[in-house]
């Protein structure tokens, strides 16, 4: 029998949507994702994943499940195979029969079942002692604490004493499980001499999201240093993988969608006192990995709430360099940056719920932020500020996953920084080369993946709104560009392909739809059109599943484009003029009109 810690494990290494959506086609419905079930016929899609709650229902047949009876169902595969399967993407090994039987492996989980107890015993003792000490009552009050808050996460208290512990475990303080529950330090200098690590402090049980006690930390009453201690290591705990008040707040996270993050244990308590319910925290060191998988598998969205200093923008800035791997379009992620001096108990303590709330509702997206870090002292005026807001950006792009999210992101630098998408595509391709010998072939394909040029780009939206091109004339006195050579003897070809077999519809859908079937059907003498055409025919998610992307948005995005082919024109122009020596005055005139273009950007 597999061992159920190891089973706890892997489950929540293991995401849902990831798992099925590598076999059947997903398509994002609300907060769930839908399709047709592939346990029976179906002509609509009947079949839902809810990524939160990690199981799938098929409304039509009743099939249900989490990802290993998925997996077991679909492929048809033993429940021991489907472990297997999973582990090795986590990194992790299944253990066989032969090591579960071993006397190792039972001792092991004998050895983990005994510092549980432990915990739990040693837990009761604490809290116990919360009651009689009035030093600690007095603290807590002081910070705006009430007893039901205090019960709520089994507060407590290490009395002074060096071995108080004695009278709790008594003859079995000396045993070695006490040095390994953390709670008990052994001598350097006398093997015999053993003592508890928490004295005279403020103890916080760490409860696993099971609500299972893994270890404690500690908070010292006055200017005792370390002001914070934390449980060591062991067999049951570690910091990286455990995130404080999760099992207190994940109800709240389930019926919130978003969980705050913060960075210490007051101020998950300190929150939840004052109506912020659905808060963690992280154990004294960086944002990891693994604790976003977690947090992922419960909350649509993140919020990471820091002290507005420099020490909490560096936080910050680990936090983003964790998560931007990981990050797939179904999280949101944001931050708050709190004014300099506070942290959030002190803050909500001082300033009230609604003052809170009102942070929580202006939180500065992740493409904020990371648009910020990119271009922070930087001057954007100048050729060697973009370049190097260009290659700051590149970092964080290289490692994100392709989608929705990352092309967003791009398409809005573009726009932001006033740079053509060319420049970014040419860095990012430059990248993919340089790496792609060393990533495995699945890598490659992802990152063989380039950015749409503005000249594709711009056919793309032509070809799905097609009414636009009626309205060029105009969009193109607008930002006085008639007398340009903006578009290419071919370009001027796929246009008037386009003007001759579209019926002007203002269905995006359909307008691609015959497009396609007129390339298909047509031989035409221009194959450099037609090759530029069927480009701009091929899926593109940051129109085509944006549901809130029609008409309006198209023309911006066109007026957007023209005006950044308009600059890339006048760019070679006065590359040009310099190259055949002409006079400064005209240089000077195209410069000013490619100022004028840019607000002065260029």
């Amino acid at each position: 029998m597999i061992p159920r810690d190891f089973l706890d494990d892997l489950i929540s290494r293991t995401d849902i949507v990831t798992v099925i959506g590598s076999h059947l086609e997903l398509k994002k419905k609300g907060s769930n994702f839908s399709a047709l079930c592939p346990f029976h016929s179906e002509k609509t899609p009947s079949f839902t994943v809810n990524a939160h709650k990690q199981f799938y229902h098929c409304f039509g047949c009743g099939a249900s499940g989490d990802a290993v009876k998925f997996l077991m169902d679909y492929c048809g595969l033993s429940f021991t195979q489907v472990l297997s399967d999973l582990a090795k993407q986590h990194g992790m090994t299944v253990p066989n029969e032969s090591q579960i039987q071993s006397t190792d492996f039972k001792e092991k989980n004998l050895v983990r079942s005994k510092l549980k107890q432990i915990l739990i015993t040693a837990a009761r003792f604490y809290q116990k002692n919360l009651k009689e000490n009035q030093k600690a009552v007095a603290y807590l009050k002081s910070r705006g604490i009430s007893g039901k808050t205090a019960l709520r996460f089994h507060l407590g208290v290490s009395l002074r004493g060096w071995s108080e512990l004695r009278s709790v475990f008594h003859d079995d303080y000396d045993f070695k499980s006490l040095i390994d529950s953390g709670l008990v330090i052994q001598s350097e200098s006398k093997s015999s001499v053993k003592y508890d690590r928490f004295r005279n402090r403020l103890m916080f049980p760490i409860f696993n999201i099971s609500g299972e006690v893994i270890g404690f930390g500690a908070r010292s009453f006055g200017d005792e240093q370390p002001k914070y201690l934390n449980s060591p290591e062991t067999e049951i705990f570690s910091k990286g993988k455990e995130l404080y008040g999760i099992f207190e707040a994940k109800g709240y996270i389930n019926k919130a969608k978003e969980v705050i993050v913060v960075e210490g244990y007051m101020d998950v308590i300190g929150l939840y006192e004052n109506g912020v319910k659905n808060t963690v925290a992280t154990l004294g060191t960086s944002f990891t990995k693994v604790q976003f998988s977690t947090l992922s598998r419960i909350a649509e969205t993140i919020v990471f709430m820091f002290d507005g200093d420099a020490a909490g923008k560096k936080a910050a800035r680990r936090a983003l360099n964790v998560i931007l791997p990981e990050l797939k379009s179904l999280i949101k992620v944001d931050f708050v940056f709190l004014p300099t001096g506070n942290d959030p108990d002190n803050y909500i303590r001082s300033q009230g719920l609604d003052a809170m709330n009102l942070l929580l509702k202006q939180a500065m997206p992740l493409s904020e932020f990371l648009f910020d870090l990119a271009s922070k002292q930087l001057n954007q005026n100048i050729v060697e500020g973009r370049t190097k807001i260009v290659s700051n950006l590149q970092e964080f792009l290289k490692v994100m996953h392709e989608g929705i999210l990352k092309n967003q992101i791009i398409l809005e630098a573009v726009k932001r920084f006033d740079f053509s998408a060319e420049v970014l595509n040419n860095d990012y391709t430059k990248f993919n080369y340089s790496h792609q010998k060393k990533l495995p072939s699945e890598s490659k394909k992802l990152f063989s993946r380039k950015l749409i040029p503005l000249n594709v780009r711009i056919f793309k939206i032509f070809i799905r709104f097609p009414v636009l091109l009626r309205e060029i004339d105009d969009l193109l006195s607008e930002i006085e560009a008639s007398k340009y050579p903006i578009f290419s003897d071919i370009q001027k070809n796929a246009i008037i392909i386009l003007l001759n077999n579209s019926d002007f519809s203002k269905n995006s859908k359909h307008n691609l739809a015959k497009i396609k079937e007129a390339i298909k059907k047509t031989d035409y003498i221009d194959d450099d059109a037609i090759h530029l055409l069927k480009k701009g025919c091929d899926d593109d998610s940051t129109i085509d599943d944006m549901p809130d992307y029609g008409y309006n948005s198209a023309k911006e995005d066109v007026k957007y484009i023209l005006k950044r082919l308009l600059i890339n024109c006048l760019e070679s122009q006065a590359s040009q003029i310099i190259k055949n020596g002409e006079s400064f005055d005209k240089l000077s005139e195209v410069r000013n009109k490619i100022s004028n273009l840019t607000g002065n950007k260029l």
